[in-house]
């Protein structure tokens, strides 16, 4: 019988931590889904404290000037590309030592986005593929190289999935799927269920109410990744429209509870304990109402305090995370 030496189970415990960043990263990228409840105004901000049963938006205030219903009016059928690209920078320490901030390879993303139909009330229906996903820029010291390791071989496997989905005039997700096939190890599954998220979220959600200059409203929604229970807060305030132009600042939080965690990357017999988990971002984006990929950019911290036991030893770990992630829509190849 072959036994896991204390190096293999730190090895896999670094993957562990490797794959969970990725994941993270690509659930923050993403702008938050509403639901189709109206919420009043003039309203406070919620202070994240615990995790939501459900999705809800609320107008914090209508803003000033002339008021209109933003809603997207998406027409004939066409193709839509974005590229995502997510900048890191990551530092781990322990109690023995510590790794501080290093700027990791960029991740990167080529989506495709093509128009199938429209309903009778504005909901559209697409399909999607992922052309293009790996790593850029050179590997520099271990922590990097490490990451470029694990990874890379892991986005590469993201290449080439496919899916559907639905956004309605509001910018609400009711639907987002991908495919993904059964040569996909467990590991990278969980960046693939990262990444449907952020395809779903694309769109931005936009609230009922009839809005002006200054306007903001919030989303609060529960969040999973894998078995990590988190809640979130994105507020936007509306700086400019312009015909179908629509300019907005957005603020994200996130908190987690302390909890176990599971992980099929986990030496067997491991166990993961969070103790925290929060961030904080903000950014700016530019939509277009009759598309359903923004332009724009988020920066986010995030800060994580967690223990993982295997073999009766215990490493407590914590992790600080900056990403910058930015949407740039491309012009779609003629057909």
């Amino acid at each position: 019988m072959v036994r896991s030496g204390p190096r293999m189970e730190v090895r896999r415990m670094r993957s562990h931590l490797y794959i969970w960043i990725l994941g993270l990263a690509l659930a923050l990228s993403g702008c938050s889904k509403a639901s189709d409840k109206p919420g009043a105004s003039k309203k406070k901000a919620t202070v994240l404290s615990s995790i939501p049963e459900k999705v809800t938006v609320k107008l914090l205030t209508a803003g000033s000037g002339p008021k209109q219903k933003l809603r997207y009016r998406f027409g004939a059928p066409q193709t839509h590309q974005v590229v995502v690209t997510i900048a890191m920078s990551v530092g781990v320490s322990t109690q023995k030592r510590s790794v501080p901030v290093q700027k990791m390879p960029e991740m990167q993303m080529h989506l495709t986005l093509d128009h199938r139909a429209v309903s009778p009330t504005g909901t559209l229906q697409y399909a999607f593929r992922l052309t293009r996903a790996g790593l850029t820029g050179e590997g520099g010291g271990a922590m990097k190289q490490r990451f470029s390791k694990v990874l890379g071989p892991a986005l590469g496997l993201l290449k080439g999935l496919t899916g559907s989905g639905e956004v309605t005039p509001r910018g609400v997700a009711t639907h987002a799927k991908l495919k993904i096939p059964d040569t996909i190890p467990g590991s990278a599954r969980k960046a693939v269920q990262s990444l449907q998220e952020q395809i779903q979220q694309l769109a931005t959600p936009l609230p009922l109410e009839a809005v002006g200059v200054g306007a903001q409203w919030e989303v609060l929604k529960p969040l999973t990744r894998s078995t990590l229970r988190m809640a979130q807060s994105a507020q936007y305030t509306l700086e400019k429209v312009q015909g179908s132009k629509v300019t907005f600042a957005l603020r994200i939080e996130q908190f987690a509870p302390s909890q176990d965690l599971t992980s099929s990357v986990l030496p067997r017999g491991a166990k993961a304990a969070l103790h925290s988990l929060k961030s904080t971002g903000k950014g700016r984006f530019e939509i277009d109402l009759t598309r359903p990929v923004p332009r724009g950019s988020l920066r986010y911290e995030t800060t994580m305090d967690q223990t993982i036991s295997a073999g009766g030893k215990s490493r407590r770990m914590q992790l600080t995370l900056k990403v910058n992630a930015r949407f740039t829509p491309v012009a779609a190849p003629a057909q």
